[in-house]
């Protein structure tokens, strides 16, 4: 009971004190290119029990804002204005245990959303409900999420995680989508002593999601756009577009997942792991009997490895990243009448979408005192190649990435202060598109912007900073960052974000 306890304390009340030591080197180790958490992906809940990063608790708060000029990806919206709470925890429970915890919340709005009434689109598309008016979506996020993982022996590693993320989206004018989705996951590990410097563990999780959507028009003067029902690559289920019963949806999603994972105990040497998630997303009209439509199921297969060595003054790392998503969809042939039985419907396979992808990064690190500087090159190609069976559509496009990333990190005293710049040229060749015949002229013409924005070329900027300033042993902090892409002849793209709290 008392070990619960404590593990309760960190996840929901992470004002606790965590060592005597000087907050000020704690906040720079955080800050060093090296510990970058892409060179040590998490792949299990044994990972916390290794990990570089020192214990703390930070508390946060950020605003977010973005602005699109041309946007092409507009199921997004071209705008974003977003206010953000986080506050996280990392306990370590003597030698062999360790507890992890966090909470967020989100408030903002997505601006000028088109052609997508339905929330978490990245998750669920092509089998999304667009229209051609859209506007601003308010968006509203909470989500938490805890991990415990602990040693049995001398050899043996066990872990446990959760979360959950609950989302409300809507629009207060004509067409009103009003979205409300729960995401729930969990996890189970567990992990071996593997020769005297590596943990060899492998982890199961299980996810169930859903989402009811209901679409609105309140106008008296009537409905100023019809909703369709989208299948991908400028098609739609025809039968089901209009502004009646037809717009409210339920989609109910579940998921497994393992993966396994190589890491050494400090932040010297070989780091490797691999995953698989599956995950089945069901589309149901709500209103006519929850008769299932559309189904897509998405698969994801990735690995990496990694090698770091951590020096006095020099230090250097590189982690290779594989990745493959494939995502198949299955459209069913619903009887004229929707109340009869739908146990014995028919499906197609009619959408397939694969996506290859794979990247090298490297870091170079030089340290000298109280200062710290390093590169990050990158390079990364990738591809997706999505495909409309019968109705003979594909879509092919490429594009292979190249640039650098460079920081510096300075500790003065009390004064903690980091900055980054980040540069990258993304090469989209000519790729390959063809649509159905039977499109509407104007998702004809949709999709066709959409893929000559994938084959323009992409430039992109970043800069980052940090300043901390420690008060014994809490430190208040600031984290600004801007990145801005251009593509195309007037393609522009630029997205703020700054983050104020506390360490300690």
């Amino acid at each position: 009971m008392k070990k619960f306890l404590t593990i309760l304390a960190v996840m929901l009340a992470p004002a606790l004190s965590y060592g005597q030591d000087s907050l000020a080197l704690r906040v720079a180790e955080r800050q060093k290119p090296l510990m970058a958490r892409e060179f040590s992906p998490q792949y299990t809940d044994i990972s916390i029990l290794y990990t570089p990063w020192l214990t703390g608790t930070t508390v946060q708060a950020g605003y977010n804002w973005a602005k699109e000029k041309n946007a092409v990806m507009t199921q997004n919206g071209d705008g974003l204005s977003l206010g953000e709470f986080r506050a996280s925890s990392l306990k370590k429970l003597g030698d062999r245990a360790a507890a992890e915890g966090g909470v967020s919340y989100q408030r903002g709005v997505k601006r000028n959303v088109l052609w997508n009434s339905t929330s978490d689109f990245e998750l669920l598309y092509p089998y999304i409900m667009a229209d051609t008016v859209g506007g601003n979506l308010q968006k509203e996020q909470y989500a938490f999420y805890g991990r415990y993982a602990a040693g049995i022996g001398s050899d043996w590693k066990y872990g446990l995680s959760g979360s959950y993320r609950a989302l409300h989206e809507y629009r207060q004018t004509d067409p009103r989508p009003r979205n409300i989705t729960s995401d729930l996951s969990v996890g189970a590990s567990a992990g071996r002593q593997v020769g005297s410097g590596h943990v060899l563990s492998i982890q199961a999780g299980y996810r169930r999601y859903h989402q009811l959507q209901a679409v609105a028009f309140m106008s008296p003067r009537g409905a100023n756009t019809a909703e369709f029902h989208m299948t991908g690559l400028a098609s739609d289920y025809g039968r089901f577009t209009g502004t009646g019963d037809f717009t409210n949806l339920r989609y109910r999603g579940s998921g497994f997942s393992l993966a396994a994972l190589l890491q050494p105990h400090g932040l010297n040497g070989l780091s490797a792991g691999i995953s698989y998630k599956s995950f089945k997303t069901v589309r149901h009209l709500a209103n006519q009997n929850e008769v299932p439509y559309t189904e897509l199921l998405s698969q994801n297969a990735d690995a990496f490895a990694s090698f770091r060595h951590k020096g006095e003054t020099f230090s250097y790392g590189a982690i290779l990243k594989l990745a493959y998503e494939l995502r198949l969809g299955s459209e069913a042939v619903v009887p004229a009448i929707l109340s009869s039985g739908i146990d014995d419907i028919p499906w197609l396979t009619r959408y397939r979408n694969r996506m290859p992808s794979a990247s090298l990064r490297g870091v170079l690190q030089w340290q000298n005192g109280g200062s710290t500087w390093a590169l990050e090159p990158y390079a990364g190609a990738e591809m997706s190649a999505a495909l409309r069976k019968v109705d003979e559509g594909k879509m092919t496009v490429y594009g292979y990435t190249g640039g650098c990333s460079a920081s510096y990190v300075a500790v003065r005293g009390r004064l903690t202060a980091s900055i980054r710049l980040t540069g990258l040229y993304t090469f989209r060749p000519e790729g390959k598109v063809l649509l159905p015949a039977s499109a509407e002229p104007f998702m004809f013409s949709r999709y066709i912007d959409i893929y000559s924005f994938f084959t323009e070329n992409l430039v992109q900027g970043g800069l980052q900073a940090f300043v901390s300033w420690s008060l014994g042993n809490l430190s208040v902090f600031m984290r600004p960052e801007l990145n801005l892409r251009m593509w195309g002849d007037d393609g522009r793209a630029a997205a703020a974000r700054i983050d104020i709290g506390i360490e300690f």
